[in-house]
């Protein structure tokens, strides 16, 4: 007759600290719930019943805290009973498929603007507020980021000169700006945002392509180019296109579609 915890993650993945926050940094699609017995071990003791959470793109901390709570209320009522009747099932856990996390400190939320932009996204919404908040130079200033953003966002200020001031080079086009052009809500989308850009080239003073970015599928890294009937014409315009979308977004499976000027 040994101690139960109640541990906010699948085990025996996500033992130790900010299990939650940690799945959002590491983009995992899953969070839950595990009850398991207690062993000398850090969250390592056999499980008693497990229940999976989903996580989506556009999922903060705070969405997916709220989903395991509901999760954990539901599978207490569910196994009270055994509880009291001491008529428990436990399977010990995999320790090939165990990972570990350490406990976060408000310091360990710093990023940098030459991360990608996706992976600076997953820092800022598993970080939100009542959380500290993620940070970064911005023009000498180190400016604090407390509320969500969505990727189209974070890509504008990684790429604008009051924050990331970055530029994007491809087969002879930098990225001149770029911009949210539709922000879904986040509460309820799985695709998020699209995202226009703006390619200038480098060896044509002012001769400027457009393009946006429409993500279909995050996980799977599907998305639709769009380019504009003059545009379409340039390969090295389309190949800049995909580098973008790979190395910031990544988006690594993209048709396009053209439409007219």
């Amino acid at each position: 007759n040994g101690a139960i915890n109640i541990h906010g993650a699948p085990l025996p993945e996500c033992r130790g600290a900010n299990p939650v926050e940690w799945a959002l940094i590491e983009e995992r699609w899953l969070a839950g719930v595990t009850v398991h017995a207690v062993d000398e071990g850090i969250d390592t003791g056999p499980i008693i019943r497990r229940c999976d959470v989903p996580v989506t793109f556009v999922d903060t901390w705070r969405d997916v805290r709220r989903r395991v709570s509901t999760a954990t209320q539901d599978l207490l009522i569910e196994i009270l009973p055994c509880i009291l009747t001491g008529s428990l099932d436990i399977v010990p856990q995999d320790e090939n498929r165990a990972t570990y996390y350490r406990r976060r400190r408000p310091k360990d939320g710093r990023f940098e603007w030459d991360w990608p932009v996706r992976k600076i996204y997953n820092m800022i919404r598993a970080l939100v507020s009542p959380h500290p908040g993620t940070s970064a130079d911005c023009g000498g200033t180190v400016r604090n980021f407390c509320q969500f953003l969505s990727i189209g966002e974070v890509a504008k200020l990684k790429f604008s000169k009051d924050c990331g001031n970055r530029t994007f080079e491809s087969n002879g086009l930098i990225l001149d700006a770029i911009q949210n052009v539709s922000v879904a809500g986040h509460e309820n989308s799985e695709t998020g945002d699209d995202i226009a850009m703006t390619f200038r080239s480098s060896s044509v003073e002012d001769f400027v392509y457009t393009a946006e970015v429409q993500p279909l599928d995050w996980r799977s890294g599907r998305a639709v180019g769009v380019t504009r009937t003059g545009a379409s014409n340039v390969p090295a315009f389309r190949s800049a296109i995909r580098a973008f979308a790979a190395q910031e977004l990544g988006l690594t499976k993209i048709t396009f579609k053209t439409v007219p000027e």
